[in-house]
């Protein structure tokens, strides 16, 4: 009767050693050759990262400098009166999901022309905001065609100075994928 007292000592299964064994030793080996390599590569990506955001900026000034020949440019300071009085919509434009590219501005009211909400998503109309957006793209923001007005890169704006501006989020990452949404 003693003995059943006693706590009963379990021998691991037989897969326990061959992972004690086996396994744990190469997966150290392999951490000691893919942390090495893992830290060169982002030293790698780090100066490919900071030549391509060059490049982006490059291209976007070049934008500006031939919407600027087409009168399509305006600083904040032309436009501050009318940001006051809430007249007309900040476009927030995204050419990626890492940053929102550039912002125009247009004297229409983008959000009175919309037979669809905007400021809630449904699955039902994913497919008529995606219309819409694109529509938007391509009447504002096409840079051979579009009427919105470029805001000067030199300028940076927030929306929460003027609480009574109209401001919507158009997202164009490809061809083929267009979003919008209300600001704030």
């Amino acid at each position: 009767m003693a003995r059943s007292n006693q706590p009963k000592s379990e021998i691991p299964p037989w897969y326990f050693w061959i992972w004690l064994v086996v396994l744990v030793p190469l997966m150290v080996a392999i951490g000691f050759v893919l942390i090495p390599l893992a830290v060169i590569v982002h030293l790698f990506m780090l100066p490919v990262s900071i030549v391509n955001r060059y490049r982006c900026r490059r291209h976007d000034l070049v934008i500006e400098q031939q919407l600027a020949q087409a009168g399509r440019v305006v600083t904040i300071e032309q436009i501050l009166r009318h940001l006051e009085r809430g007249e007309g919509t900040l476009i927030f434009e995204a050419r990626s999901a890492e940053d929102f590219g550039r912002t125009w501005w247009t004297p229409d009211g983008i959000l009175q022309e919309s037979s669809i909400s905007l400021s809630e998503e449904s699955a039902d109309d994913i497919a008529a905001r995606a219309q819409f957006a694109e529509l938007c793209y391509h009447k504002y923001l096409n840079e051979n065609s579009g009427t919105a007005k470029l805001i000067s890169q030199k300028c940076r704006i927030n929306p929460k100075l003027y609480p009574r501006l109209c401001a919507v989020y158009l997202d164009h990452w490809s061809n083929d994928y267009f979003d919008i949404e209300v600001a704030g």
